[in-house]
């Protein structure tokens, strides 16, 4: 196990997350790292609804953030009203 986990109280994730830094070390993208959580969803040879379906939810909280923002920044513009 990495010292960097040795604080961490329960061994199940500080060991994942050990092999995760080293696969990392010896060769995968860090985007293939098994402790991203998004990028599990996505599995080889998925249908084309459920691939659909998760980047429609995955893209909605994202559509709504940009939105609230965008609505809150406008409205705090000065201006004709």
């Amino acid at each position: 196990m990495a010292p960097r986990y040795s604080d961490v109280a329960d061994r199940r994730p500080a060991r994942t997350l050990s092999a995760a830094d080293q696969s990392e070390k010896d060769g995968p993208d860090p985007l293939e790292r098994v402790t991203c959580r998004r990028r599990q969803l996505w599995r080889p040879g998925q249908n084309a609804f459920t691939t659909s379906a998760i980047g429609v939810l995955g893209g909605l909280p994202m559509a709504a953030t940009t939105s609230a923002v965008t609505a809150l920044a406008l409205r705090r513009l000065p201006g004709p009203r």
